[in-house]
């Protein structure tokens, strides 16, 4: 159950950021939903970016979100 749960989370973001090119900025366990089938719903979009060759090298050093999920 856990390996699906994190197979169905990888692929969700990886159609955001190859196919869709949104970076989402506030993953954290209270925007993934599991339902009783262990399918994965992420939500809470209010800080997500599209990703542009222009715009790339700034979202990569900006800083949002909560301190508590951000990477050391």
């Amino acid at each position: 159950i856990i390996w699906k749960i994190l197979i169905c989370l990888l692929s969700v973001l990886r159609y955001l950021h190859v196919e869709k090119k949104i970076i989402h900025r506030d993953l954290n366990p209270s925007n993934i939903m599991i339902d009783n089938k262990f399918n994965i719903k992420v939500t809470d979009f209010g800080l997500a970016k599209n990703i542009s060759s222009a715009s790339t090298n700034k979202m990569g050093q900006s800083f949002v979100g909560t301190v508590a999920y951000s990477a050391p």
